[in-house]
């Protein structure tokens, strides 16, 4: 694994993290709310449009997939979901383009993204706007679900660090009694 992708990975895997929360207990009706009178983007479009910009990343890396959503989430505004997949169906191809991204990213040598001079090159100038640009919609995703009376990802990983504390107390004291 190369050294200068690791911010790269750690930022990609934090996204797709991030959409395994949304995506766990929210309904596809949810999902489907747009803001602004109906006239903004709803999460479903925002991750559709993600998993696209994400076949972009993979391309920019040499992996050409075929485009299955462009038209939907990136040629068009955001719409009432017609034609859209279900938020599982996308959270199931969301973690197949993680895999392969992931893999095809930490293969790659660190020239790719840093020149004989020390210069970043034009891959790693693509894959700063790719990390930026999750980033964006995803903070716009978590205050859509918040909106909607989900809790944050915060909420979420608190009461999972909270259980995960009773757990281990409940074993010392039974390892202990």
């Amino acid at each position: 694994m190369n050294f200068v992708a690791q911010p790269f990975l750690a930022a990609f895997a934090f996204t797709n993290n991030s959409i395994a929360l949304v995506a766990g207990d929210m309904s596809d009706d949810d999902a489907l709310y747009r803001t602004r009178d109906g006239e903004g983007a709803s999460i479903l479009w925002i991750l559709g449009h993600l998993y696209e910009y994400r076949r972009r990343t993979l391309g920019a890396l040499g992996v050409e997939i075929e485009s299955e959503f462009e038209e939907l989430f990136c040629n068009a505004s955001a719409t009432e979901g017609a034609g859209y997949p279900s938020l599982r169906e996308l959270h199931s191809k969301w973690t197949t383009q993680w895999e392969l991204l992931e893999k095809t990213l930490g293969e790659q040598p660190d020239s790719l993204f840093i020149d004989g001079e020390g210069e970043r090159t034009r891959l790693f100038g693509a894959l700063n706007f790719y990390t930026w640009h999750e980033a964006s919609h995803m903070g716009a995703v978590m205050m859509l679900r918040k909106e909607l009376g989900y809790p944050s990802a915060s909420e979420i990983i608190g009461r999972r660090m909270k259980k995960a504390r009773e757990e281990e107390a409940a074993r010392a004291a039974a390892e202990e009694g």
